[in-house]
């Protein structure tokens, strides 16, 4: 071809305008499709690893509530046990419902440290933390929500 016939050509003509503005216009509902795509995987998806690891710090919580009134020492190790598993779920944490998850161990198992912190001082004659007022909920509402999560 031959630069007279190149500079003859209509290169922004009605019919590549509108081709152009096409392409652009799927180009952008791409895009916003494939941003809710993603936005709904990160809300709404609870990848494995994390719910493998949610689920034996949810075990190991249960296990250290329903051991009922231990020594001090005995509090300690399972209570670091417990410290390790949510730590190990926090790793394992890659969507933000993971992270919710991992939150909301972290609140039960506050709840259950502060639970066994008023039974202490209870029995030593001194006023309780209100726990339920400052977290919103009850032991058994986190309890029943992971549950009903992981399983």
């Amino acid at each position: 071809m031959k630069v007279r016939e190149l500079l003859q050509t209509e290169l922004w003509s009605k019919e590549n305008h509108r081709r152009i503005l096409a392409g652009f216009c799927i180009g952008i509902g791409l895009c916003i499709v494939g941003f809710v795509a993603w936005d709904r995987f990160e809300v709404h998806w609870l990848t494995s690893g994390e719910r493998e690891a949610a689920r034996a710090a949810l075990a190991e919580i249960d296990s250290i509530e329903a051991a009922g009134p231990l020594s001090d020492q005995e509090w300690e190790a399972r209570a670091h046990q417990v410290r390790a598993k949510v730590n190990a779920s926090a790793a394992a944490a890659r969507t933000y419902r993971d992270t919710f998850v991992e939150m909301d161990l972290s609140l039960y198992f506050l709840k259950v440290e502060t639970d066994r912190a008023n039974l202490q001082r209870h029995t030593a004659g001194k006023r309780e933390i209100p726990i339920d007022s400052a977290f919103g909920g009850s032991v058994n509402d986190v309890r029943a929500k992971l549950h009903k999560e992981l399983d």
